[in-house]
């Protein structure tokens, strides 16, 4: 997911993220990436949904899903928009 929402190649990705040990800020920093922190809250709520858009060779695509007590459920794919 993180490739997709900044924009990173996958393998870079794969190759230099570490769950649990990568802060975002500081990983998105090595590309130049600057983490706007308005768009995080301080507290997470125990539900959330996501709704996510995004370009892939020149077509959009969306995909959603629930976070619910810490567990992601009712992933969606769709097609092109």
């Amino acid at each position: 997911m993180i490739s997709i929402l900044f924009d990173i190649e996958i393998e870079l990705v794969k190759d230099e993220w570490r769950i649990g040990k990568s802060k975002l800020d500081s990983f998105l920093g090595n590309y130049g990436i600057k983490l706007n922190k308005k768009l995080f809250a301080n507290k997470f709520y125990m539900q959330t949904q996501c709704e996510v858009y995004y370009s892939y060779m020149g077509s959009r695509f969306k995909f959603t899903f629930d976070d619910i007590n810490d567990e992601v459920k009712y992933f969606e794919f769709y097609t092109k928009q």
